[in-house]
């Protein structure tokens, strides 16, 4: 028999099935994870490390969610050291630092200008208010990622409802597939 928990751990994420939701089925999710596996192309190695690195931040994330109800700071400080990292990786950054710019190029260049719309009217509502336009939410999401690992003011961010935190998460997802393309892509193989 096996145990109940071996599913939570993040060693065993389903990384297609986390991925699913972002490409509109299983069959795309698949088809794409098997394209950047085991290929031993430079590149697409680099595409598959993006992905997972995405998906276990985020699924950290969910996993904060689940006892930190009403604390939407905790999840989407995931969702933004997720989107770092892939935009870390997509650049080949070797270095430490620059964390806000490359947090601000996933948001800007790894995202389309509708994602970054739909993160600013889900968090339309948030206390602290987000700025009024949608291309300064990445600075916006970094300061909260700041306060949260730096201060520790996790309390401090409300929002509405759950799904707010789900739009950034899916935008993140998606973002972390548009890198992974674009570097597999690059490989040329």
């Amino acid at each position: 028999m096996s145990d109940p928990n071996e599913r939570r751990h993040v060693a065993n994420i389903d990384i297609v099935e986390f991925y699913t939701p972002a490409f509109g089925g299983r069959v795309p999710a698949q088809l794409f994870y098997e394209s950047v596996s085991n290929t031993g192309v430079p590149g697409k190695q680099t595409a598959k490390v993006i992905l997972n690195q995405a998906a276990r931040m985020i699924w950290l994330g969910d996993r904060i969610q689940e006892v930190s109800l009403g604390r939407p700071a905790l999840p989407l400080t995931f969702c933004i050291i997720a989107a770092e990292a892939v935009a870390k990786l997509a650049d080949g950054l070797e270095e430490e630092g620059k964390s806000r710019a490359y947090v601000r190029h996933f948001f800007s260049d790894l995202c389309t200008a509708e994602q970054r719309a739909g993160i600013h009217l889900a968090l339309q509502w948030a206390n602290p208010r987000p700025p009024s336009s949608p291309d300064d939410m990445a600075d916006y999401l970094y300061s909260m990622r700041c306060d949260v690992v730096h201060e520790g003011r996790y309390f401090e961010m409300t929002v509405p409802s759950d799904l707010c935190v789900g739009e950034v998460r899916m935008v993140v997802l998606e973002g972390a597939i548009q890198a992974a393309r674009n570097v597999a892509a690059r490989s040329g193989a």
